[in-house]
């Protein structure tokens, strides 16, 4: 490796290390949302440390593996935010470094280096709407993040196994197979199709296709054996009823209504078409405008002026980022499904052609793989991918090969004749690094605004300004509440959802159920309240909307709400006029109590 090599390899993982140092410092402590999701991340875990059982005497919505691991860590660690976030970093940490190899092995150092820079630059710490937990931090779901890096050390075994196949490969792989089950169905489903697909067109390729049915099976051997060991609390018909049932029913529900149709873009379908191919057309002028420039500028005959010039246009080009809008982001990564499915054409192409060494045979079948996995993860906001919201998680692996097409393929095209890849290369770099400028800003947004406290010591979080969203501050005065005027052993029910009042306060919740949506059975639910009869209840401001209902005891949940004004008075009130509504958290407890005992508290802010 020459000395200039070495000295831009060295200035990349300085302009990486300067890119996640914003990120640490932009979103310090401002990764979780305190009402929606991550609270149940928290609080089921520790639950279960407590000696309850998931999905007996906890509803779950997702596979057992991650909160059973984060139950471990609370174990070992202490039971607290600060120890699984700890968890998290290294997690991230393992996660960038099987992208770097996988994507090494693929294309080289520069398509890793993009791929890794794209990951940490715009997935991995962000925030670009109203909700955290859309981060590999504090995320909404471990599951999914935990189902992400599984998948990737499948791929990187998988890999192993296409350069040397082996018993044990197959056997690790079968392990990996079954760990994904258990986490989140899409992951699952992708790296399914990804695996089958894989194997069956190694066993043509090598014309050994009954022996690749035969390793699958093993495969599948493996992982049904494992699937019976693991949950040991569970049967396995139990298990498969949770995530099937539960899960995999209310994903695949009717796609063109409701939650699922808007995130999926099939509920408005030739509008999110044309925004596709709109897109696509973007990208199209994009990778014309590298080429015809590039093709320019390396026709500069002067090493020293073509060094200047692609300097200043590299520079240009970054400054550019600082004026992209939140509205040109929004459709960034719109055109992803049709991208793959010309990455998956090409691919197919280039694996059939009769020159084909056995190390590039590898390499595509494992670029198809991944392809594949990306393309099915997909299928959750098909023709609405974005970074926000679930695609922080969704859209992630196959953004990771658009960005390795942009620094390795487009400049591999000109193969030296057209325009000098090197060049090509670094302009590439620039555009992805504006993309990069765009996402902070868009971020920082939502990030400067969080510098409300809730929570103490390791539990500590950074949430919305009393003045932008009041909710998070009226929560700490409830948890201070509950924790001074409540026995440890006083039992809490948060509505409609809430469990991070039960974990910073350490009061458990004894229903079942720790959320209520709008699509809740009311009689269940005030069956269960008659059997565990909680000591307080705590009604939290939530807009619900998304789910097709705003708010509990007005626009759903009516009958509940009626049951618990019957049986429980309120002592604590608080609320506070914004923009979001007339904000509240209001706690009562069970019995009727002389209204002179009611504590009633009013916070308008000015």
């Amino acid at each position: 490796m020459g000395l200039i090599q070495k000295m831009q390899k060295i200035a990349a993982w300085g302009v990486l290390v300067l890119v996640v140092g914003q990120w640490l410092w932009m979103s310090w402590l401002r990764w979780p949302d305190p009402i929606r999701d991550f609270g149940r991340e928290l609080y089921v875990p520790w639950q279960l440390n407590q000696g309850r059982m998931l999905y007996q005497d906890l509803f779950y919505l997702y596979g057992p593996f991650s909160v059973y691991f984060n139950a471990l860590v609370f174990r070992l660690l202490g039971t607290s935010i600060t120890a699984l976030v700890a968890v998290n970093f290294l997690l991230l940490a393992g996660l960038s470094g099987l992208i770097f190899s996988l994507f090494r092995f693929l294309a080289g150092f520069w398509a890793a280096y993009s791929a890794l820079l794209i990951f940490l630059g715009i997935f991995a710490f962000g925030q670009y709407t109203d909700v955290g937990n859309y981060n590999y931090i504090c995320p909404y779901a471990h599951g999914v993040v935990h189902g992400l890096i599984l998948s990737f050390l499948a791929l990187i075994v998988l890999k192993q196994w296409l350069l040397r196949p082996s018993v044990l490969g197959l056997i690790i792989l079968g392990l990996l197979w079954g760990l994904v089950f258990l986490t989140k169905f899409e992951v699952f489903l992708a790296l399914t199709s990804a695996l089958a697909v894989t194997m069956l067109l190694h066993g043509w390729m090598t014309k050994e296709l009954g022996t690749s049915v035969r390793r699958m099976g093993l495969i599948v051997l493996i992982f049904g054996l494992f699937f019976w060991i693991f949950p040991k609390p569970l049967t396995a018909g139990k298990l498969l009823e949770i995530i099937f049932n539960r899960y995999a029913h209310s994903m695949l529900s009717p796609a063109s209504t409701g939650y699922y149709g808007n995130l999926s873009g099939f509920n408005t379908l030739w509008a999110n078409v044309t925004l596709v191919l709109e897109s696509a057309l973007g990208y199209m002028l994009a990778v014309f405008a590298l080429v015809f420039v590039s093709g320019l500028v390396s026709r500069v005959k002067d090493k020293l002026s073509r060094q200047v010039i692609v300097g200043v246009l590299a520079g240009l080009i970054v400054i550019a980022g600082f004026f992209l809008t939140s509205d040109a982001l929004w459709l960034l990564f719109r055109p992803l499904p049709l991208i793959l499915v010309i990455m998956m054409l090409v691919t197919l192409r280039a694996l059939f052609r009769k020159s084909l060494t056995r190390h590039e045979a590898v390499k595509n079948l494992l670029l198809l793989s991944i392809i594949i996995f990306s393309f099915v993860l997909l299928f959750k906001i098909f023709l609405n991918v974005h970074v926000y919201h679930y695609g922080f998680a969704l859209a992630m692996p196959g953004a990771l090969l658009l960005a390795g097409g942009f620094v390795y393929y487009i400049p591999l095209l000109g193969r030296g004749k057209w325009y000098a890849p090197s060049v090509c290369r670094l302009l590439g770099l620039a555009l992805l690094m504006a993309g990069i400028i765009g996402h902070f800003k868009w971020a920082n947004y939502y990030y400067s605004r969080k510098d409300h406290a809730v929570g103490r010591g390791y539990d500590t979080m950074l949430a919305w300004n009393p003045h932008v969203f009041s909710t998070p501050s009226m929560m700490s005065f409830a948890i201070d509440w509950i924790q001074k005027n409540t026995r440890s052993t006083d039992t809490v029910v948060t509505i409609p959802e809430g469990a991070m009042i039960n974990f910073l306060s350490r009061r458990k919740n004894p229903m079942q159920d720790i959320e209520f949506m709008p699509n809740m059975k009311e009689e269940k639910i005030i069956e269960s309240f008659q059997k565990v009869q909680p000591n307080f209840v705590v009604v939290v401001f939530r807009d619900m909307s998304e789910y097709g209902a705003a708010f509990f005891g007005k626009d759903y949940g009516t009958k509940v709400d009626q049951w618990i004004q019957d049986h429980y008075s309120m002592i604590f009130y608080m609320q506070a006029p914004t923009k979001a509504g007339l904000e509240f958290v209001t706690i009562l407890m069970r019995g009727k109590r002389p209204s002179s005992s009611f504590k009633e508290t009013e916070v308008i802010l000015r």
